[in-house]
């Protein structure tokens, strides 16, 4: 997940945000974006998609590939597809590539 970090801390530093503040707009603390723009944690897709809001980026512009001629759009759902017990579930994410 380092490459995800790497977009994100990108991002950050290119509309000049502090980690601070998009921690704050986030609703994250700032050592946890700091651990994610590091890649020591994996974020939630909840969270990554907060920090997109307060970047005010496209929605699931973090995962789509850095390259200018990568047009593909990702889109994402989720589903339950298993309990294992009262306290564990297994979530499938769904993720399509489609062209613009």
């Amino acid at each position: 997940m380092k490459q995800l970090g790497e977009k994100i801390r990108f991002y950050r530093q290119q509309k000049q945000v502090s980690r601070f503040k998009l921690a704050h707009e986030a609703n994250l603390s700032p050592i946890t974006l700091y651990r994610i723009e590091h890649g020591k944690c994996i974020p939630k897709l909840s969270t990554i998609i907060r920090i997109e809001k307060a970047l005010q980026l496209p929605e699931n512009s973090l995962f789509l590939s850095a390259s200018e001629s990568d047009q593909q759009v990702i889109h994402c759902s989720l589903s339950k597809t298993k309990v294992l017990n009262q306290n564990e579930l297994i979530l499938t994410l769904h993720l399509h590539l489609t062209e613009p």
